[in-house]
């Protein structure tokens, strides 16, 4: 988002000042921000660039090296100026004020020394209305060189520049986010995927049921052996299947080898002459 993302133009960055020029960047990894980068040297700078926009409530990532050579003495701050809100450290991501004052605690001293931090940076805050930012640059070079990049590019967000395939809608946190969606949304889903816990109050609407039935709702008191109809109709049961029943419960009829002898008492009868009187004939 910065107007001179590769140090073409030294005077953005510096409104003129005389002690800022620019040469291409090492390989070094620590210097991937740009194919150039700024040198500062020779005497006190206090410079300024050009303002520029930043999407409110957007998030960037800010990325920086800076470098004081060995034979280095003086200080450097760099900032991040946002007019009406705050002078933002770029070395140290924190908040500062009016960098018109020396800042010890937000500017680079001493000699041999490499910063090379990174970090995510929302913009929007209270005062800051006029959506548009600026670098601010102040320090002292008495001897060496200070090197210096600055890289600031916009972090892709959900309901921001992520879109769906068709290049025009927005993918927002409910549509993305699973914990922050609707559950109902989702296509082809049963109706159990929105329902909330089951109970014996709801368990009929969800499961359609008007009543229970036999071999397929009704268990026994272990509570998972299902009641089935042979076990409780008397009609389609097996008799046999009876605890305690005796032998005969599941037969027809009963023959001789189905009687015990114990189980018959002998009768005898005896009938005496003249003891029968017989009105008709002898």
């Amino acid at each position: 988002v910065i107007p001179d993302s590769d140090f073409n133009d030294v005077a953005w960055w510096g409104s003129g000042h005389p002690s800022f020029t620019a040469q291409a960047a090492p390989s070094d990894p620590n210097w991937g921000r740009a194919s150039r980068r700024l040198v500062l040297e020779n005497g006190d700078f206090d410079a300024y660039t050009p303002f520029f926009p930043l999407q409110r409530g957007a998030t960037y990532r800010v990325e920086v090296s800076l470098y004081t050579s060995p034979d280095f003495t003086g200080w450097i701050n760099p900032v991040l100026h946002f007019p009406g809100w705050q002078w933002f450290s770029l070395i140290y991501a924190s908040a500062m004020g009016d960098p018109s004052d020396l800042k010890p605690g937000f500017s680079v001293t001493g000699p041999d020394q490499l910063h090379v931090p990174s970090y995510l940076l929302k913009a929007e805050g209270p005062g800051w209305v006029t959506n548009t930012v600026q670098f601010r640059t102040r320090g002292v070079v008495a001897s060496g060189r200070i090197y210096y990049q600055v890289r600031i590019t916009r972090v892709a967000s959900l309901g921001g520049l992520v879109v769906r395939e068709d290049g025009a809608t927005p993918l927002t946190d409910a549509t993305a986010v699973t914990s922050l969606g609707t559950s109902s949304g989702i296509i082809g889903q049963g109706a159990l995927a929105t329902a909330p816990p089951l109970n014996a109050g709801n368990v009929f609407s969800y499961f359609a049921l008007n009543t229970f039935s036999l071999d397929y709702t009704i268990t026994r008191a272990d509570g998972s052996t299902v009641v089935t109809e042979s076990m409780s109709i008397t009609s389609l049961g097996i008799s046999s299947g009876i605890i305690g029943q005796g032998a005969l419960a599941t037969k027809n009829q009963a023959g001789a080898a189905d009687i015990a002898p114990s189980a018959v008492q002998l009768v005898t009868y005896q009938v005496l002459q003249n003891a029968v009187n017989c009105p008709v004939g002898n």
